[in-house]
C-alpha cells in the first residue's frame, strides 16, 4: 500500500511562507496555482482534524477539482466537513459532487 507517506506536509508549512515567490519552481506541477493550494490545504485539514469514516483521497480528487469553479470545489469540500460523520467515500462523494458541477446540475 502507497497511501501511508502521503500528507505529513501540513506540518512544514511555516517554512513555505516566507518565500512565497519561489514555490511555484520548487512544485513539480505547473498547475499549481492558488485555488488548488487552497484545495490541498482544505482537503489536509479534513483528513487531519476530521472524524472520517475513511481518508480523503488528495490525488484522487486533485483534478477534478481542480477542473470546476474553485468556490464550487471548496464548497464541496465544506458540505464533506458538515456532513462527515454520514459519508461513507468522502473521496467518492467527492468526484461525485464535483462532476454534478461540472456538468451543471448543481449540488444538493
Amino acid at each position: 500500500g502507497g497511501m501511508g507517506g502521503g500528507m505529513p506536509r501540513g506540518m512544514s508549512s511555516p517554512l513555505q511562507s516566507g518565500n512565497r515567490r519561489t514555490w511555484s519552481q520548487a512544485e513539480q506541477a505547473p498547475t499549481d496555482t492558488e485555488g488548488s493550494r487552497q484545495i490541498s490545504k482544505a482537503i489536509g485539514r479534513l483528513n487531519t482534524s476530521v472524524p472520517m469514516h475513511e481518508k480523503l483521497s488528495y490525488s484522487d480528487v486533485k483534478g477534478t477539482l481542480e477542473s470546476i469553479p474553485i468556490e464550487t470545489a471548496l464548497k464541496i469540500l465544506k458540505d464533506v466537513e458538515s456532513s462527515a460523520s454520514s459519508i461513507k467515500s468522502p473521496t467518492n462523494y467527492v468526484l461525485a459532487a464535483a462532476r454534478r458541477a461540472s456538468t451543471g446540475e448543481g449540488i444538493p
